[in-house]
């Protein structure tokens, strides 16, 4: 059997696609954007090295990501506000966001891989 290469973008958006298995090329799309923000803010912190562990890495907060809101476009953007938790990851706000405000984080699928 000969191996094909995936790059870590690649990888972390196909899982995510397997998961939430949207119904529109729209909904692929934003799985594609948010796995690739995922991708590039585990690049520098990544639990292993190379290419695959930084697969491994992405594939670990996707599985995070996923328990914790699915992936919802709604959840993404923290909408209805107010609520407890914000994001893809239900992040509390306070001491482990800052600097960066609630807003800032709902906006950003960077700072919320992050």
């Amino acid at each position: 059997m000969r191996e094909v290469a995936m790059s870590p973008e690649a990888a972390v958006a196909a899982a995510m696609i397997a998961l939430v298995q949207p119904d529109t090329d729209e909904g692929k799309r934003r799985l594609e954007t948010i796995a690739t923000a995922i991708v590039e803010e585990a690049r520098p912190v990544a639990f292993w090295s190379g290419d695959s562990g930084l697969t491994a890495t992405g594939l670990m907060l996707v599985a995070i990501g996923f328990h914790e809101s699915k992936f919802n476009e709604k959840t993404r953007r923290c909408l209805p506000r107010p609520g407890k938790y914000i994001g893809l990851y239900q992040l509390l706000p306070g001491a482990n966001t800052k600097p960066h405000t609630p807003r800032d984080i709902c906006a950003s699928d960077a700072l919320q891989a992050r």
